[in-house]
């Protein structure tokens, strides 16, 4: 009688494992163990915590709040990951936004008074009404949204295609925010677009594309109303000022290009330094530009003569961290601007460009400016001074907000600063939302300067599962 075979081992079964094998599992391994850490440990790590943490992943991120219209609600965006919608008599988190923001002008009310909100997904927008955060309408692109907006009526949205290829390139749709339907195709661009946007009152639409031109439609017929060419560069950042006679083009190669908005005429151009995008009053009367090395003009918008230039070597004021991103430097009326240098920020006439107020800081450098809603104040802030909110009327400090005594200590007994990152003012003005690189949401009483509440911008494993499974409700 034959023995019994011996059992084979399964590892016998799968053969020999081949050196290719082990060095995909070893990889598989650490992308296991890295996705672990992001996403699981990370937001877990308390602020100051063992090992010396003191901030998350999250901390990096550009946490930027923002009242919505109407809603009266606090949304919080950031640059990589999704909006969150928060209650902002409470500070509770009222739901996950599932999209990025799509700037400029993303939330807005409609006819009826209902407030919208406009979110950015690859090649999606989508509409949503800002009580119950229901999806209204998805507009879809046949390729990647490159720049979208909502109208200041509510009304239309537009968005501009940002990539080669596929159906319709180089072209910008608008659509009907009550029907979803698409209003126009915009097509005469010879390369893919950079931005799309709205004219102030919504009177036109405004393209610009890698093709160098800047193209301006009539939103009633679609129909191109001018072309603007000349450019030297490709165009990196296009707009409307803010009464809509000119518009203004900027190029990496740091020229400002300024036509007339009616005529289509190059009203002007100059040479400026690296990011330096114009900025316009809010009445539309004067701009100002920067030049290389910080040197800062105040210059007429009709036809960019100099009204005073800032020169920093002879220690004058200038304006230039100002323009390292979308900063406020007008004051609300448009009468006055800030200029700065280091250790002092300064309020300046917008007629002549003379100092008005000189606002002591002990740092070098800022990194917030917000005036209040009624133009009667402005918030300043520093890594060692804080938030101060100044009165512009007498350029006194009216109030500190984030004073160092009540920032909690390093581990080790070292302060630390709490360094804002963006700040806004409730539209009453009432209220006050900070956040800072420490991933936290801090809401206060402007009259009082006191904290009502506050809530951490990391989300922990409870917030990913139920803002991702379950969808609460929002309902003023």
């Amino acid at each position: 009688m034959p023995e019994p075979a011996e059992p084979r081992s399964s590892l016998r079964l799968l053969g020999p494992i081949r050196p290719r094998t082990w060095v995909l599992g070893a990889l598989a391994l650490v992308l296991v163990l890295v996705g672990l850490w992001v996403f699981v440990v990370q937001p877990l790590v308390p602020r100051q915590g063992p090992f010396g943490f003191t901030r998350s992943m999250w901390a990096n991120v550009h946490h930027r709040p923002h009242f919505a219209p109407g809603t009266g609600a606090l949304i919080i965006d950031n640059e990589i990951w999704a909006a969150r919608a928060f209650d902002p008599r409470t500070a509770e988190l009222l739901g996950w936004l599932e999209g990025t923001p799509s700037h400029p002008s993303w939330t807005a009310l409609d006819p009826t008074g209902r407030p919208l909100v406009l979110l950015q997904r690859f090649t999606e927008l989508h509409l949503l009404d800002g009580r119950t955060l229901e999806t209204l309408h998805a507009f879809r692109l046949p390729g990647w949204i490159h720049s979208g907006s909502l109208s200041e009526d509510g009304t239309r949205v537009l968005a501009a295609r940002g990539a080669p290829g596929g159906e319709d390139p180089h072209t910008a749709w608008l659509w009907d925010t009550a029907t979803g339907e698409v209003v126009h195709i915009l097509r005469g661009h010879e390369d893919h677009l950079v931005q799309a946007a709205f004219a102030p009152g919504g009177s036109m639409l405004l393209t610009s594309g890698r093709d160098r031109t800047v193209r301006l439609w009539d939103p009633e017929t679609g129909g191109q109303i001018h072309l603007l060419d000349g450019l030297e560069d490709e165009p990196s950042r296009s707009g409307f000022s803010p009464d809509g006679q000119y518009v203004y083009t900027y190029t990496p190669g740091s020229n400002v290009y300024v036509w007339s908005a009616e005529t289509g005429e190059l009203l002007w151009r100059t040479e400026t330094g690296p990011l330096a995008i114009p900025i316009f009053s809010p009445c539309g009367s004067r701009v100002i530009t920067r030049a290389g090395g910080f040197e800062v003009t105040l210059r007429n918008a009709g036809d960019g003569e100099p009204v005073r230039t800032f020169e920093p070597t002879r220690g004058e004021f200038y304006t230039g961290n100002f323009f390292s991103g979308d900063r406020t430097l007008f004051t609300p009326g448009g009468n006055a601007f800030l200029a700065e240098k280091p250790g002092a920020i300064a309020l300046c006439d917008t007629e002549t460009g003379e100092v008005l107020h000189r606002f002591p800081m002990t740092e070098d450098h800022f990194q917030t400016a917000v005036f209040t809603p009624d133009g009667s104040g402005v918030l300043l802030s520093s890594p060692r001074d804080g938030a101060v909110l100044y009165d512009l009327e007498t350029g006194e400090p009216v109030r500190r907000f984030l004073p160092e005594e009540e920032i909690p200590p390093r581990p080790g007994g070292e302060r630390q600063r709490i360094v804002l990152i963006a700040a806004a003012f409730s539209p009453e003005g009432e209220r006050l939302a900070i956040s800072g690189p420490d991933a936290i949401l801090r809401l206060f009483d402007v009259e009082s300067g006191e904290v009502l509440r506050t809530h951490p911008l990391r989300p922990g494993l409870w917030d990913l599962f139920r803002y991702t499974f379950i969808k609460p409700e929002w309902d003023f």
